[in-house]
This record gives structure tokens, sequence and C-alpha cells, in this order.
């Protein structure tokens, strides 16, 4: 027994210690280190072994950089860890896992702005205008980053851009109501696949850049990103930009960071095509122009159903005090959704009533309001701006032959810039984006107004829907 034990004690002595070794480097095999500390009075113990530490940098939910030591107990490459206790020994052999590396930099990612526009200009407007004048790094996440949630992307309508009133002032407005295009997603930057903290509603500065753009832009952008951490594409072997990615082909682990420059040289500008998708790209020329497009935005409140819900909280009618709002980035207010009702009553159904409201805490909440007054067809009128309203709203009844056709226009085109907001009673947007579920995608649906006298239909109502602040 005593000659089992010390061989024990003298095959544990050859033990190995690890190193630095230069990044890109592969580790080695063995090196001598210290002995584990075997203790002959408790076999239970003896084979005990120093530990690694592998620190972990992730941002709390404070947007405070912590470590996650979760190397913490992990032997030593060669050390000894025991494989079989019996009643009166203990068997050991070398432990031959790898020792982590720490988290290094893994250089510039350049983005072709070609292949993916839409989100290279939401990804330029954080780097460039949120963040002008500091040196922006994006870390690989660790199980604590924030989800998509947090950044206002993941809501129980699936996403804002595919609902109203998001989906109406940032897409139909843009694409004239076409239901022809990609479908629409709500990009985000920094993404998912990068460390991000969670949402501070005290942050005096947008956390995450987001932007509605169709799903083959926003795919080849994600795409981008990824084939500069596993090394392929324009970062494989004989690639354009492989010497711009340091580490050869390792791997990227958590806590890798890299940062991302915007590659514009691939346009012909001689081709007018291409020299307008390059003259829309401001926020990303080497002089950026961070004027708002009218099409950046971001999450300013997160609500959920629970404490614990997975989703961000959008149901509709959509309830500013009760859902998610967001706001167009540089905008004084947060974007919302207003209703607008007419009544058309009259035995030439030529009086029309209006009532605006919005819905808060659940309950409707009256805006303004006109009496019921004579509307002939090529007419029109204005509800003025007040204190509840913020901007005018003016009513006009085309000539046409149907006593439901009426174009709204809210605030100035001319001044307004993107709070004005003009549509009519017969709009259908993309299906996804509307207001009651209606897969139709109508901007109005139509109603009976009932004969107080119970002697049939006294009426029409037509009740439309659309962003507003």
């Amino acid at each position: 027994m005593a000659l089992a034990l010390l061989s024990i004690v003298s095959l544990a002595a050859a033990q190995l210690a690890t190193k630095a070794i230069p990044f890109g480097q592969r580790l080695p095999v063995m090196i001598l280190s210290p002995a584990p500390v075997i203790e002959a009075s408790n076999e239970s113990r003896s084979s005990e072994t120093l530990g690694f530490v592998g620190h972990d940098e992730i941002i709390d939910g404070t947007g405070t950089r912590t470590f996650d030591n979760e190397d913490l107990n992990r032997p030593h490459i060669g050390s000894y860890v025991p494989y079989e206790i019996t009643e009166d020994m203990t068997l050991v052999r070398p432990y031959s896992g790898l020792v982590a590396r720490a988290p290094a930099y893994r250089g510039t990612c350049k983005w072709n702005c070609k292949s993916s526009p839409e989100a290279c200009k939401n990804a330029c407007y954080y780097q460039n205008c949120i963040m002008a004048g500091q040196k922006v790094y994006y870390y690989e996440p660790a199980p604590k980053s924030a989800g998509r949630n947090q950044a206002g992307v993941s809501i129980t309508m699936g996403t804002p851009c595919q609902t109203s009133p998001f989906g109406q002032k940032f897409w139909d407005s843009r694409e004239n109501g076409s239901t022809t295009n990609l479908k629409l997603q709500t990009d985000e930057w920094p993404m998912f696949s990068q460390q991000r903290a969670n949402f501070d509603p005290t942050a005096t500065t947008p956390q995450v850049a987001l932007r509605c753009i169709n799903n083959r832009d926003n795919s080849r952008g994600g795409n981008i990103i990824r084939y500069f951490r596993e090394g392929s594409g324009d970062w494989n072997s004989g690639g354009r930009f492989v010497s711009d990615r340091l580490g050869n082909s390792q791997k990227f682990r958590t806590g890798d960071w890299y940062d991302v420059e915007f590659f514009l040289d691939d346009f012909d500008r001689n081709d007018a095509a291409q020299a307008a998708i390059y003259n829309s790209l401001t926020y990303c020329h080497p002089q950026p122009n961070c004027a708002n497009d009218g099409l950046q935005f971001h999450l300013t409140s997160l609500k959920r159903k629970t404490p614990n819900a997975v989703k961000g909280l959008v149901e509709q009618p959509y309830d500013n005090a009760l859902h998610n709002t967001y706001r167009i980035t540089g905008e004084p207010a947060d974007i919302r959704q207003f209703h607008i009702d007419l009544d058309i009553t009259g035995q030439a159904n030529d009086r029309v009533s209006a009532r605006v409201y919005v819905f808060n805490n659940g309950q409707e909440r009256i805006l303004a309001s006109r009496a019921s007054t004579a509307m002939a067809r090529g007419t029109s009128f204005t509800i003025p701006a007040s204190i509840t309203l913020p901007k005018a709203i003016r009513v006009s009844r085309p000539t046409t032959n149907s006593c439901m056709d009426f174009i709204f226009n809210y605030g100035n085109a001319n001044t307004d810039r993107f709070r004005h907001y003009n549509f009519n009673s017969s709009n259908i947007g993309w299906p996804a984006a509307t207001r009651w579920g209606d897969k139709k995608g109508k901007y109005c649906t139509t109603e009976s107004i009932p004969d107080p006298n119970r002697k049939g239909k006294n009426g029409s109502r037509l009740k439309c829907a659309f962003p507003a602040w």
C-alpha cells in the first residue's frame, strides 16, 4: 500500500503550468508546474489542483464592466485529476484540456456598404452620429449580455416595424403603400451578437439605433459581421480583407473585441443608380452628415406584461402609458397612435362630426372634437392645434361617389418635417402593421351608428388611426 501511494505522489510531481502565449500561436501540450496537494489522510480530496482563472469581461445591467470567473476551478493543462477512488487508494491521470486564452483585440471589420446599404446606414448612424467623437469597440457577447427585448426589437406583436403606428410611419409612407416589397424587419445596432447593456431609462443618448429595413438587407448586414467573426468570406485565406482580422484562424471567444470601418470604395459613382445609393449613405461618409432622414429611431421606455416576461409589450390599440415607447432620434416627443373618428349622418350623408383621441392607461383621452355640421363633397375643415392637440388636422372630402372617402393631413408638410402625416381613408399599408389585427392592412374601418330609437341605422362611423406626436 505504501509503495502504491508513493508511486502516485511521484507521478503527480510532474505537474504542468500555464504561461502567456503570444496571440495566434498554438498552445503547448505540456510544461512543468508545481505538483498538486495530495492528502493521504483524506482520500476524497487527494487530487486538489491549482485553478486557472479566466476573466471574461461583461457589461452588466448597470453598464459596469464586471468579470465572470467561469474557469475558476478548471485544472491546469497537465494537472492530475482523479478517475477512480477505492477504499484504500485514489487513482489519478493527467488532465489534457486546453486552457482558455484571454480575450483579445481581433482587428477591424471592413463593412462593404454596397451589399447592405440600409443596415449600413443604421450602423453608421450609431457609430458616427450617436457616438460621434468616440472610438467604438464591439465585444463578443457573454451570457449576461442584454437581449433583443432590451433594445426594443422583440415585442409581443413581432417587432415595432411590423406594428402600427410604427410600420405606418417608417414603411408605408416611404414605399407609397406598396405591399410587394420584401418583409420588413427592425434592424438594431449594436447587434444582438455584440455585448450590450440592459435598457437604461436615464440614458441621455440612445443605447441602440433602430431602423426599419427589408429582410434581405438586414440579413446581409448580419452576415458581414458573422463572416468576420468566423474568418470566412472576405476574411478567409486569400480574402481581400484577411489582413485586417487578427489571430489568423482563431475562433472568437467571449470578450474578444474589434472595431468596424465602413467601406464605400466599391460604388461606381459614374453609375446613376449606384451614385444615388452612395449619396444616401451620408452617415457613413468620411465627414458624415448626421441629420436624421426620419427613419432612425430608438426605444425610450420598456414595458412588459410581467417583470419576467421575455418580450416588450406592444398591443393594439397602442397605448403609450402601457406599452413600449419609441422616438425618432432628435425629435421632442415619442411616437403615438392618434385616432380620428368621423360620424357621417343626415339623409344624404352630408353631415360630419369628428373626434380625435388617444388611449392612455386603457382609457380614451379626447384631444379635440368638432360638432356635426354640413359637409359637401369637394370641401374641407380644420381641427386647430391646441394644448392637447399638438398639430392641426385638416379633413377633406373628395368629389368621389363614396360617402366614406376622406383625406387627412396632420401638421404642415413644409414646416413640420417628420411630424407631418397624410393619408386617405382607403389607404392599405403593409398588412402586418395594422391597427386592429386586420390582415388587409386598412388604415380605416367602418361601422354602423345605431339609431337611438332602435329603428335601424343612424349613420356610419369611419374609424382611422395614424402615427403622430
